[in-house]
């Protein structure tokens, strides 16, 4: 499982993944774009919060490797 926190930075961007903070996350980018890349990786998402104090948090998922 992966936990991604977004920000309102000029479009939704993840600042944190798995609790660590991404050092350029300002320059990463947008929610559609992360999310497209990160399920060409394998990953699913599952879950995504609603928005919070500028932020959204989105669960993933990816299926263990045989």
């Amino acid at each position: 499982y992966r936990e991604v926190v977004f920000r309102e930075f000029r479009g939704w961007r993840p600042r944190q993944v798995d609790g660590r903070e991404q050092s350029n996350w300002k320059e990463a980018p947008v929610i559609f774009d992360y999310l497209r890349q990160a399920g060409d990786d394998g990953w699913e998402l599952v879950s995504l919060g609603e928005e919070r104090n500028y932020q959204k948090t989105a669960y993933l998922k990816r299926p263990k490797a045989p």
